[in-house]
């Protein structure tokens, strides 16, 4: 791997990710402003990963963010309301809701593989076998 190469994929982006975590931190711990350091906190780094994804794949990678981000968004709502609603830690609560995230998220994924592997069923009448696709392409163009 080339030093050009080196830095573009895995330097930037360690930068760029570390960054974002750095302002949070430091926003919760010396502002004590936890409306802000929610607003670092939810930059969307796959948005700003858009720039490192190849042409080919950045309509599929949207889609799935969208999927990822949904699952997210369950995470979130399942600590809200185990931490209003249960005596558990605050540690304990995250730790569900990260493998509530984790779950759901690796069972997309795996759901998903399990499609793409298996063997090709009928679609339904009127509608191409292509169209019927997980990854949120159509035809292969990359269109939704």
């Amino acid at each position: 791997m080339q030093s050009h190469d080196l830095a573009k994929n895995l330097l930037v982006p360690f930068l760029i990710g570390g960054t974002t975590i750095a302002v949070v931190k430091f926003v919760a711990s010396n502002l004590h402003n936890p409306a802000l350091a929610a607003i670092f906190g939810g930059v969307p780094v796959g948005l700003v990963s858009l720039y490192f994804v190849a042409n080919s794949e950045t309509l599929s990678y949207a889609v799935n963010y969208f999927y990822v981000t949904m699952i997210l968004g369950v995470s979130i709502l399942t600590f809200y309301f185990l931490h209003t609603h249960t005596s558990w830690s605050k540690n304990t609560v995250l730790a569900v809701s990260l493998v509530t995230w984790l779950t759901l998220a690796g069972g997309k994924y795996l759901f998903e593989h399990s499609m793409s592997h298996s063997t090709t069923s009928p679609s339904p009448p009127g509608v191409s076998q292509s169209r019927t696709s997980l990854n949120g392409t159509m035809g292969g163009k990359g269109r939704m």
